[in-house]
């Protein structure tokens, strides 16, 4: 157990223990950014890591497609965002609502907890991403009166960009599409701290050789726990740690 929490570090338990157990024990602070909860698994590090090798495998068709065609903007955007999931690690996360609250009200959200677990409660983000088909990818002051389209504007889209539509990646680990051409235009929304903007490659450009890549992508951010949820480490120690076993170490 970390983060914002009145008792970190191990827990131990004689018998069985449910996500409950662990949150009470800990004293979850009410500074803590329940909504960006990560709650990392070793069991499911491996199915993780084969999702992440499908996702690098179909940027790896849509590099050899425009290296073909000469198409060197797609060929940067794609090499780049390789690069990018290379150095995201399998996190092993479960998606479920660590809000204390529902957890005593809600008897699905209190799953049984496994030996490595661990449990991280993050403070409140003071940022958003914005990633994929940018000029680069943008880490951008969180206002709350801010939409879609105010943000992107502060991160320019690259040629290649999809102009219909961006997912949204939010730091509860749910993922959804937002509309923002004229024609499908979604209503005003207020983002959460810490959500990532995904601008996705034109499905036109890849839709031959990786139709799933997109919403893939998107899918895979998911899986990332806010930056606070692990230890800051450089993009070729985060590989390495990726292709070694998983962090078995007790939450």
């Amino acid at each position: 157990m970390s983060g914002a929490v009145e008792h970190p570090g191990e827990q131990v338990y004689a018998g069985k223990a449910r996500l409950r157990d662990a949150v009470l024990a800990a004293r979850v602070r009410p500074q803590a950014y329940v909504a960006g909860a990560a709650w990392l698994r070793p069991g499911l590090v491996e199915a993780q890591r084969r999702f992440k090798t499908g996702v690098l495998f179909d940027l790896s068709q849509v590099i050899a497609e425009a290296s073909a065609r000469n198409d060197e903007g797609l060929l940067a955007l794609a090499e780049r965002m390789s690069a990018g999931v290379r150095a995201m690690p399998a996190t092993g996360r479960r998606i479920v609502s660590l809000d204390p609250k529902a957890l005593e009200s809600e008897r699905a959200n209190n799953a049984p907890l496994a030996d490595g677990d661990r449990l991280h409660y993050p403070e409140l983000p003071k940022s958003l991403r914005i990633v994929g088909a940018v000029g680069k990818d943008c880490v951008l002051p969180y206002a709350s009166w801010r939409g879609v389209r105010d943000y992107l504007g502060d991160c320019p889209a690259t040629a290649e960009a999809d102009r219909d539509w961006v997912y949204l990646v939010q730091a509860d680990g749910g993922v959804s599409e937002y509309g923002i051409a004229l024609w499908n235009r979604g209503e005003p929304l207020r983002l959460a701290p810490g959500t990532t903007i995904y601008v996705p490659i034109d499905d036109r450009r890849v839709r031959r050789t990786a139709p799933d890549l997109n919403r893939e992508y998107a899918e895979f951010l998911a899986t990332q726990a806010l930056p606070e949820a692990g230890r800051e480490v450089p993009q070729a120690e985060a590989v390495a740690a990726d292709a070694a076993a998983a962090d078995a170490r007790p939450f």
